[in-house]
């Protein structure tokens, strides 16, 4: 089934990029059942010679049209509709024809003015704007005046009805040789239009898919040089920070050794548990598949691991002291990220930029809407971001793609201070919902 299905579309493909070969099969069709009678019958007739021969030139003119229809279609119906006038309105065809279709008939009887309703087809289909109208209009006005020159029948065969039967049934059958073919194309082109529709939605839809999925694996690849800036930027400056000040130290005193690499040694192992976690995501096959399902499974850190963050800190030599007031409200998996990077990016431009000596006050005040996270330090009042850092900026983007804000500069009472507000994840999913 497959097979057939898939070979009719190869035909459909290969027909549809060779018009002007399938008109002059079709023109090579109507040709053969038609041409040789209409010839036959002229050649037979009663006219003088030079009658019968433009008479024939003018039958094959119609047929070649026929091959145009699409390639030239404007002129291929315009010289159809003339030549059809020409055999209405030419005298009858008597003699030995005559006698083979049972009296003289006129010319517009010959089988080869089916050749109309194709070329009025292709018109009704291709054409654009007013131009099927136009056709129509036109053959309306072909098939009237064919009406009255067959309104009486004579003696055209044995047989044929006589009166009004005959009137009702010419007038009946030139409307309809008009109006069937016309219709038949206007059905063609709507319908070749509603499949063009449905090609052209298909290939956006597709091509919105191609784009979300760059957009997904752009925002995950965003999020884990993020991620990897904060823990690589964190853990070196605490692990730096503490081994400076343990040389120092240890100089003087060598019992102080011990700490000093338990806290370094405690900072790299958690680092590269992160770093495990991320190098985990960048490994996958698919980013923006399986991005998310892989993130979840690797250990975050969240608010619950502040106290360790501000231990760590803390043994690094910087003095710091947190409070945190009113009841915990759900800040959701990425809001619980979000804050404790906030947190932690603080405390390491403290460590970097503030000199030694410095130290940090951070506040946390809960309240329904969210979290409120205040990180001052009394040391030097420096931009991170005058050294060529993008922690800020990386700290600015996580806390906004959450619906938070973030506002950073020099404390008015010295220093530097970083205030941020991450909302709470029902705050977050009202606002997504409306």
């Amino acid at each position: 089934m497959a097979r057939e299905i898939n070979g009719r579309i190869a035909a459909d493909s290969w027909l549809r990029r060779r018009p002007m070969a399938v008109d002059v099969a079709i023109a090579a069709i109507v040709a053969l059942i038609a041409l040789p009678t209409s010839v036959s019958l002229t050649w037979n007739s009663d006219w003088q010679l030079q009658g019968r021969l433009a008479l024939i030139v003018l039958i094959v003119l119609i047929h070649a049209c026929v091959a145009l229809r699409r390639a030239r279609m404007k002129a291929a119906f315009a010289v159809v509709s003339l030549a059809m006038l020409v055999l209405v309105i030419a005298p009858a065809l008597g003699g030995e024809a005559a006698i083979q279709m049972g009296s003289e008939f006129a010319p517009i009887l010959l089988p080869c003015s089916i050749a109309f309703p194709v070329i009025l087809y292709s018109v009704a289909m291709y054409g654009r704007g007013r131009e099927p109208r136009i056709a129509l209009l036109v053959a309306i006005v072909g098939s009237t005046i064919t009406a009255v020159r067959l309104w009486e029948p004579g003696n055209l065969t044995t047989g044929v009805p006589t009166g009004n039967a005959w009137r009702l049934f010419i007038s009946g059958a030139m409307l309809a040789s008009v109006i069937a073919p016309w219709a038949l194309g206007r059905f063609r082109s709507v319908h070749e239009a509603y499949v063009g529709a449905l090609e052209e939605q298909s290939l956006r839809a597709e091509q919105d898919r191609v784009h979300e999925t760059e957009r997904a694996t752009a925002l995950e690849r965003s999020r884990i040089a993020r991620e990897m800036h904060d823990v690589i930027a964190h853990s070196l400056s605490v692990m730096v920070s503490q081994s400076e000040g343990g040389r120092l130290a240890v100089e003087r005193d060598p019992s102080i050794a011990g700490p000093v690499f338990s806290t370094i040694a405690t900072t790299g192992r958690s680092a590269l548990t992160e770093m495990r976690g991320l190098l985990g995501v960048l490994g996958s096959a698919d980013l923006s598949g399986r991005a998310e399902s892989q993130g979840a499974r690797s250990p975050q850190p969240a608010l619950s691991d502040l106290g360790a963050l501000v231990d760590r800190v803390s043994a690094a030599g910087t003095s710091i002291e947190m409070t945190e007031r009113g009841s915990r409200t759900d800040l959701g998996r990425t809001g619980e990220l979000a804050a404790y990077r906030v947190v932690q990016e603080a405390l390491t431009n403290v460590v970097k930029h503030a000199g030694p000596g410095a130290s940090v006050d951070i506040t946390l005040i809960w309240s329904s809407a969210g979290l409120t996270i205040d990180v001052c330090d009394d040391g030097r009042a420096t931009n991170p971001a005058d050294n060529g850092g993008r922690g800020l900026a990386g700290m600015r983007e996580r806390v906004e793609l959450i619906g938070g804000q973030l506002k950073v500069g020099v404390h008015e009472v010295g220093g530097y201070r970083v205030h941020a507000r991450i909302p709470s994840s029902v705050t977050t999913t009202g606002e997504a919902q409306q």
